[in-house]
């Protein structure tokens, strides 16, 4: 939960779907593409595939 409410892309992600006027379709898959696309980032993280600096990820939490 910390790692959704203290993530300012997981913050704006959340604040559009709440000004946009979509359906319910639209909805799930938005949220759909973007926790694929997480999911991706974090395993090739994990697995050491990839390496990229927190100062060009999290530029707003430093």
């Amino acid at each position: 939960m910390s790692h959704i409410l203290g993530g300012f892309d997981h913050l704006l992600f959340l604040f559009s779907l709440l000004i946009a006027r979509q359906t319910f379709k639209q909805y799930a898959t938005m949220i759909t593409a973007f926790t694929i696309a997480h999911s991706i980032t974090l395993t090739l993280t994990v697995l050491g595939l990839i390496d990229i600096s927190p100062k060009i990820v999290e530029p707003a939490s430093r």
